[in-house]
């Protein structure tokens, strides 16, 4: 041990089995769901028990002159009025001990304390300087749901993290993007055109055994599955300066091998260059993994140090009546003081040229409106890119490139900021759109029904049944197609859409969605009257019919012309 009160050394001796701690482990991870459940009483049963496992650690690491050197490190950094931040590095065989459970009688559980922060160092040959940056923070979101594996909804996923840092967004202290698709092949671009700061992975993680290393599940070409490890994922990430951290929220994304203390994806990421790893050493909740990435990015942000805000995060969690899940996030670091991030800091201004030259104060507006410009284009603030680039039109500046950029900018403010969102349509209007469109049916049935004189159906007969169905059939698909709706649709101001991301439907939906009604009128009227009756089956309050359900589309309420 070495301290700011001098060295020590120690014999340890685990005072668990390996069994002992996978008994823990199991009743860690299945008290998550009943913990979350109750109001917090003075003292849970897990607490007790974790209470109880840190002691029992916590004796057995600060024995002898070891304690003696934290006592005295602790009193040190106290009348400094500082912290002491204790980095922990171990033998490969314990890397799998949750050491963030680490509790003392008269300090408490240590990782709770911003005066006390632990962390898993991983020395390396190089030093890892802090990346100066300056608001906001970028993170780049990779959410992998790969199809044949279940138990991840993508667009969940990207709620619930957006809704999390939905204030640090508004406050411009994050910019939130996220890759397109989760493969691994996806991350070169935005990498190579954005400097982003942290890379938030969303999915699952698991340990091969047998290859006896840790993994992601990613997605394939195919969107399949495709299991990458900590060294293949750190290989895409190696030679971007800007990114620091890589946050993994998959179960086991912590674990370690026995032989190889890299042989975790957070390990492995580490070694590769990565300053700063947090990985999950539990699998956590989603209510946990909302709180955390809230408090988390809002310190980061704020340029504390990685394990500070870590600790931060783990107080949040704390504090939303959660004994358990604070001790899940695991930081990685291979900073020595933890900082990775620290405030640019801006170029010494030039001095300013003669204010009577009317060309360089002509030049210098034009440099102000274009760093305007460029900054909010870098920050998706459209509006204000808009007014900048405006002015410089105005002022009479002919650049093609500014032409393009200000296309771009209301490109983008029209994709991302629809004047008013639509509202699912309710069962009634849908109904008496339907009556509107049976009437015109009704119509030509009357103009085009073969005659009624009891006999059998003459060529000019089935021909009349060729037109009347043909045009119903042009008129259901084509309408909807080209327009979003029929008629009767568009009397109640309808329109259908995509159920994906709202968008219109083209030939493929418009389609789908004709085939199973004419099926259902196939069988006559029962068929029929099931299929609009399966509007009301829907419970999830989107009243889709099995033709919205098997073509993907919604019905949706247009606002008052």
């Amino acid at each position: 041990m070495a301290s700011p009160a001098g060295e020590a050394e120690g014999t340890f001796a685990l005072p668990f089995t390996e069994q002992d701690l996978e008994i823990l482990v199991l009743k860690i991870t299945g008290s998550v769901s009943s913990t979350r459940r109750r109001v917090r009483r003075l003292e849970s049963v897990e607490q007790r028990l974790l209470e109880d496992f840190g002691g029992q650690l916590f004796d057995a690491v600060f024995t002898g002159s070891v304690r003696t050197c934290l006592e005295r490190s602790l009193t040190a950094a106290e009348d400094a009025d500082a912290g002491l931040r204790l980095r922990l590095r171990v033998a490969a065989p314990l890397e799998n001990i949750p050491w963030e459970f680490l509790y003392a009688r008269e300090y408490g559980f240590l990782c709770l304390s911003p005066e006390t922060p632990l962390v898993r160092y991983v020395a390396m040959p190089r030093s890892v300087p802090p990346f100066p940056v300056r608001p906001p923070l970028r993170i780049l979101a990779m959410l992998s749901a790969p199809s044949d594996v279940p138990g991840l909804q993508n667009e969940e996923e990207w709620d619930k993290l957006q809704t999390s840092l939905s204030h640090l967004i508004a406050r411009g202290m994050v910019q939130l993007d996220r890759l397109p698709v989760g493969s691994l092949a996806a991350l070169q671009r935005p990498m190579r055109q954005q400097q982003y700061h942290v890379l938030h992975f969303v999915g699952h993680g698991l340990y091969d055994e047998d290859a006896d290393d840790g993994a992601l599940v990613l997605e394939d070409e195919t969107g399949r599955a495709r299991l990458v490890t900590g060294r293949d994922l750190g290989t895409m990430l190696r030679g971007y300066r800007s990114l620091r951290l890589v946050v993994l929220n998959a179960c086991e994304g912590a674990r370690s091998s026995v032989d190889d203390p890299f042989g975790g994806v957070a390990q492995a990421l580490v070694r590769q260059g990565v300053p700063a790893v947090i990985a999950m050493q539990f699998e956590i909740s989603d209510p946990a993994a909302v709180v955390f990435s809230q408090s988390f990015y809002e310190a980061v942000a704020d340029l504390l140090p990685a394990d500070v805000a870590v600790v931060e995060a783990r107080k949040a969690i704390f504090a939303a009546e959660n004994d358990v899940e604070w001790a899940t996030p695991v930081i990685y670091l291979r900073s020595p003081d933890g900082t990775i991030f620290e405030e640019a800091s801006d170029p010494p201004p030039a001095p300013p040229p003669p204010v009577d030259d009317p060309s360089e104060q002509r030049r210098r507006q034009f440099a102000e409106w274009n760093r305007a410009a460029a900054l909010a284009l870098e920050q998706d603030r459209w509006n204000d890119a808009i007014a900048a680039l405006e002015q410089l039109t105005a002022a009479g500046d002919n650049d093609p490139d500014t032409a393009r950029r200000l296309l771009y900018a209301r490109d983008r403010k029209q994709q991302t900021e629809p004047a008013t969102q639509p509202v699912i349509a309710e069962v009634r209007d849908r109904l008496l759109a339907k009556l509107i469109d049976l009437s015109l049916y009704l119509i030509l049935i009357l103009f085009l029904a073969p005659s009624a004189d009891g006999g059998e159906l003459d060529t000019d007969d089935w021909l009349r049944f060729g037109v009347l169905a043909a045009t119903v059939a042009i008129y259901e698909i084509v309408l909807t197609a080209l327009w979003g709706c029929t008629l009767g649709k568009y009397v109640l101001r309808l329109k259908v859409v995509r159920r994906r991301d709202r968008r219109p439907v083209g030939w493929t939906e418009s389609l789908l969605r004709w085939f199973v009604q004419f099926l259902a009128w196939v069988a006559c009227l029962v068929g029929a009257a099931v299929l609009y009756a399966s509007l009301l089956w829907d419970k999830s309050e989107l009243h889709q019919g099995w033709h919205d359900r098997v073509a993907g589309t919604l019905v949706v309420k247009l606002p008052p012309r």
